[in-house]
């Protein structure tokens, strides 16, 4: 007789027997189908968006009778974010949306990533129409208003209905924490050289050349695809009008080295002062203190400045230093004829001035101090400012461009520590490992200051 063959065991049995828990995960378990999917989406979590764990999970879920919704709503926000991703490398499109799109309305205390976000939307557009990836972009925003990627897969969306209203509403002139981002410029640039101002686009675009598209660590491409399509752009015209403003070729340590500019020194008598005899300045955006200035410069005097701002009486040296938000870039306009200082943008979103705008100290009063300029031994590192020269780079290389004219804007000073220059009280920039860039624009008189840290 033939041999009738054995009942096949259950596909989540056949699976465990494939992948079991590790030993420590197993011992906890108990035999019971619940028990048994909680261990196995304890360690696919561990796992993240790797291995065999949730499709074990999965079989076990599905032996319990769970369809997908009921499986999800077992787990963890946490969970639901790693199973999403985890579909998603697996090619389960359509599971990873739809459990991704219950960690948007659930991620407890998880926060939204904007790379995973824009990851989902993207998916969801390759099947929804551009109506309900609007909707969907607006889900993600009630969560995480700052979510910037999703913009290019919005754009997409806009694009397709043909909307130039909402378009030219959802994508103005970049300013305040998206004036120095390319790809926002990059955005602005495709909605008004296909609904708005020829002229404007074009400034855009020279924009996004100088700033560059990418979208952070990860980036496919897609928008700066966009871009080159919607201007007409071929690959080299477009790498041609970016080398201009490539990272700059040789070194720049030596460069430093070879001209470290000047130094600032207690002494007198001097036009040159350690605090302020005349400039007002306006209130910091995070902890709302009075932002200071800490040197003001007779710029005729020395010759490097007049050279690169002749436009200018007096370069402040400014920042606040009662919190952390002298990381990110501030925007300043220099009224000379009111003396006073206006603050034009801060490049940080409303959360990161929040989180560093915390007051972590007081300055105290600085009482105007006679300075003079001596010279830098370019040895001295953060232990003192640096004026004129080439800048001693903390970090890495970085340009400014005018918030106003889009112009590249001079490199002036850098505002270090004082403890080796002689001043009451000392100045000390992040424990002594940080440099505030100071850059002007002549023609616009506009101030800006980049922070950097060791």
């Amino acid at each position: 007789m033939p041999r009738v063959p054995a009942r096949k065991a259950p596909l989540y049995q056949r699976l465990m027997a494939r992948h079991p828990l590790p030993p420590k995960d197993a011992k906890a378990a108990l035999p019971d189908l619940g028990s048994l999917a909680a261990a196995y989406a304890r360690c696919a979590s561990y796992h993240g968006a790797k291995g065999p764990y949730w499709r074990v999970w999965r079989a076990i879920e599905r032996a319990r009778g769970h369809r997908l919704r009921a499986s999800v709503a077992t787990l963890e926000p946490s969970a639901r974010r790693w199973f999403a991703l985890w579909s998603f490398a697996q090619g389960r499109v359509r599971e990873g949306v739809r459990v991704y799109r219950a960690y948007i309305a659930d991620p407890g205390k998880m926060r939204l990533l904007d790379a995973e976000n824009a990851t989902y939307l993207r998916h969801v557009a390759a099947r929804a129409t551009p109506a309900q990836v609007l909707a969907e972009a607006d889900a993600i925003r009630a969560k995480a208003p700052e979510s910037s990627r999703i913009e290019t897969v919005v754009l997409e969306a806009l694009l397709t209905l043909g909307d130039a209203a909402a378009s030219r509403l959802r994508y103005p002139r970049p300013e305040g924490a998206t004036i120095h981002v390319g790809a926002s410029w990059a955005r602005h640039a495709i909605v008004e050289k296909r609904w708005g101002d020829p002229a404007a686009a074009t400034r855009a675009l020279a924009m996004c050349a100088k700033l560059g598209t990418r979208e952070g660590y990860g980036d496919s491409g897609a928008l700066t695809d966009l871009l080159l399509e919607t201007f007409g752009l071929e690959k080299d015209a477009w790498a041609a009008m970016c080398r201009p403003w490539a990272y700059p070729e040789g070194d720049l340590a030596a460069a430093f080295l070879a001209s470290p500019g000047a130094t600032v020194i207690a002494g007198g008598p001097s036009a040159h002062s350690f605090g302020s005899r005349r400039f007002a300045m306006p209130a910091c955006p995070g902890c709302a203190g009075t932002m200071h200035v800490f040197f003001e410069l007779a710029v005729p005097e020395v010759p490097d400045l007049a050279a690169r701002i002749p436009g200018w009486p007096w370069l402040p040296l400014v920042g606040c230093l009662d919190c952390c938000l002298w990381l990110v870039r501030r925007d300043f306009r220099v009224d000379h004829a009111a003396a006073r200082l206006e603050l034009l943008a801060v490049a940080a979103t409303p959360s990161t001035i929040a989180s560093l705008g915390k007051r972590i100290g007081q300055l105290a009063p600085i009482t105007p101090q006679p300075a003079a300029l001596g010279p830098h031994s370019g040895v001295a590192g953060m232990d003192c400012p640096q004026i004129g020269g080439e800048p001693d780079w903390v970090q890495d290389f970085e340009r400014a461009f005018c918030p106003l004219c889009a112009e590249e804007m001079r490199f002036v000073a850098a505002l270090g520590s004082t403890r080796r220059c002689g001043f009451e009280p000392e100045i000390t920039i992040n424990n002594g490992s940080g440099y505030q860039y100071h850059f002007a624009c002549n023609a616009c008189s506009v101030l800006s200051v980049v922070g950097q840290n060791t």
